[in-house]
């Protein structure tokens, strides 16, 4: 399975720093998260709840920089520097986004009540150090941009 790389731009810089292992319940995923010194970075290995196929792929060097990813922190070098064991980046819900969210208001506000995301292309949710799928659904990025719409039509309301 491939590996990937989630970031999220509004972590505090030790927020995940202590979690070294993620996944108690994620059922069969096994996952590894860690916070790079930007504390912007959260790297996942979703390898179906296989450890030594896990720590086989975070040791080999299979990594690309997305270019936008890139722009976002300003430095491809500082990405390089701290995530380079991963075979896709995967971008996480811009601001544009959040405001569209139901009970987020924005970054800043992101901490309160969960600690927690939307992940494009992934059916699983990060809160509080643990890894799940709350509907079993994937999320995704639309060509057209309408993320926030179809967001809207699909969570609305929902606790997750």
């Amino acid at each position: 399975m491939e590996v990937i790389a989630f970031y999220e731009v509004a972590m505090t810089h030790n927020a995940f720093g202590r979690a070294s292992k993620i996944g108690d319940n994620a059922g069969a995923n096994y996952g590894v998260m860690q916070a790079n010194r930007h504390g912007s970075c959260l790297h996942i290995l979703k390898l179906g709840g296989n450890k030594k196929l896990a720590d086989r792929y975070y040791k080999s060097d299979k990594m690309t920089i997305d270019p936008e990813i890139a722009r976002w922190f300003g430095s491809a070098s500082g990405i390089d520097a701290q995530c380079k064991y991963f075979d896709k980046m995967v971008w996480v819900l811009g601001k544009r986004l959040v405001s569209d969210l139901p009970g987020i208001d924005s970054w800043d506000t992101m901490g309160v009540p969960y600690q927690r995301l939307l992940l494009f292309g992934v059916d699983t949710i990060v809160q509080n150090g643990g890894l799940y799928s709350p509907t079993n659904k994937p999320f995704w990025r639309s060509p057209d941009g309408s993320d926030s719409a179809k967001l809207r039509e699909l969570y609305t309301g929902e606790r997750w």
